[in-house]
């Protein structure tokens, strides 16, 4: 192979590499950063849900187990 060709393909295969890296390092940060935020909002939807829920059931009738085997 020309070694102008070997030395070109050498350096685009790095540069490929490098740019693989990069992206993995960026998308690491970004989904810690933003799942962090992603998983608080959840959090508060479930509370907001759970306070809904005990406000309208009765405490009684949630801790019975699954409908289908009640008696």
């Amino acid at each position: 192979m020309n070694d102008t060709l070997q030395t070109a393909l050498t350096i685009l295969i790095y540069a490929v590499l490098l740019l693989g890296l990069i992206g993995l390092v960026a998308g690491t940060v970004l989904w810690v950063r933003f799942g962090r935020e992603l998983g608080r909002e959840r959090a508060q939807h479930v509370e907001e849900f759970r306070a809904r829920r005990d406000a309208v059931e009765e405490p009684s009738k949630r801790h019975r187990g699954a409908g289908r085997f009640k008696l």
